[in-house]
């Protein structure tokens, strides 16, 4: 179960949670860490998701950054999402 979130808990919904890549870099003192991850959820209509929104998942934060509606079926949307942090190296 993932929960999408906007101001307060939305809706906590069924969703497939599929870790894509991950990558590190440095940006000034920090090394950076951000991992690219698909979150796909059956399309409701009462649900309007946008990229204001973040999903929770266990402990993380995802901050959504796309959301597709594969070929416009209204079946399924893929939410493109990202987590990062940094580390003072």
């Amino acid at each position: 179960m993932a929960a999408l979130f906007k101001v307060g808990n939305l809706a906590t919904i069924r969703a497939s949670i599929e870790p894509l890549q991950g990558r590190e870099y440095f940006s000034g003192p920090f090394q950076m860490g951000e991992n690219i991850t698909r979150v796909r959820i059956r399309y409701q209509p009462d649900l309007t998701v946008n990229r204001k929104m973040r999903v929770k998942y266990g402990d993380q934060f995802l901050d959504i950054y796309s959301v597709i509606d594969s070929k416009e079926r209204h079946e399924e949307l893929q939410l493109m999402c990202k987590e990062g942090e940094a580390h003072n190296g």
